[in-house]
């Protein structure tokens, strides 16, 4: 909603006679990145802690399973040694199978990404090429557009890789 109301702003701007919403979008974009950018902090905090507790879980775990199965009397030891090597098989499994995953999700966000980003390129190679021959008001609309869409890629490739960094932590946990 935030970037819908940016982009009209900006068109009534460079249609009005003198520019009155100029310090309004200027504000809602710099409102927007900061908004952006502190996301993105956060949530690089929260994985951080994130991925130092599932390591302490896991390890955990796995040292009380084997300390368990250490206490049967006389086949303790061996099915100590078997949990072990089960554990770290089905490690590598659930990184293989995270590591899948997260392929499969960059293969389906690049897509829209590229899209945004080809829109705001022809718009701003659009506005450069009206500009010489064509009304300043048209010119504004068209540059303000590409802003638009920019702050829409923005954002979306923000998202795709916090998304893509949260489930690594998920889906990969500790090696």
């Amino acid at each position: 909603p935030c970037v819908a109301f940016y982009a009209v702003c900006k068109t009534v701007n460079c249609l009005a006679p003198r520019g009155m919403l100029t310090r309004l979008s200027k504000l809602i974009y710099g409102t927007v990145t900061v908004g952006m950018r502190a996301s993105g902090i956060v949530l690089c905090s929260v994985l951080a802690l994130q991925k130092t507790a599932a390591a302490g879980a896991d390890s955990l775990a796995r040292k009380a399973t084997v300390s368990a199965v250490k206490a049967v009397p006389v086949v303790g030891d061996v099915f100590a040694a078997g949990a072990d090597g089960v554990m770290a098989m089905l490690t590598g499994v659930k990184n293989s199978f995270g590591a899948a995953v997260i392929i499969l999700m960059l293969i389906n966000s690049i897509a829209p990404l590229t899209n945004l980003l080809a829109s705001a390129f022809m718009f701003r190679i659009t506005a450069a090429l009206t500009e010489p021959v064509g009304d300043k008001n048209i010119c504004g609309i068209i540059d303000g557009a590409g802003d638009a869409a920019m702050l829409m890629f923005t954002p979306g490739l923000c998202l795709m890789l916090m998304f893509v960094g949260g489930a690594a932590v998920l889906l990969m946990g500790t090696a």
